[in-house]
């Protein structure tokens, strides 16, 4: 038996714009149009001058998901 009631169509609601850089959505995903245009600072193994260390980790591939780890020198 065929169902009467017509399939529920959710639209893309933005929550949160800051155009160019970013704008999240109602759903959770996030747009970054100039995420190609931006080159990512490379993480320092040790910066001297703050005392601190950083990594960039890969969380997930698809979706992808990365994260940067920062470590202090001493606490």
């Amino acid at each position: 038996m065929a169902s009467l009631t017509s399939p529920t169509t959710t639209t893309k609601e933005i929550v949160v714009d800051i155009s160019p850089y970013f704008r999240v959505f109602n759903d959770g995903t996030v747009e970054r149009p100039l995420q190609s245009a931006i080159e990512p600072v490379p993480p320092l193994l040790h910066d001297p001058h703050s005392g601190i260390s950083s990594k960039d980790v890969v969380i997930s591939c698809n979706p992808t998901i990365s994260a940067r780890l920062y470590l202090p020198d001493s606490i």
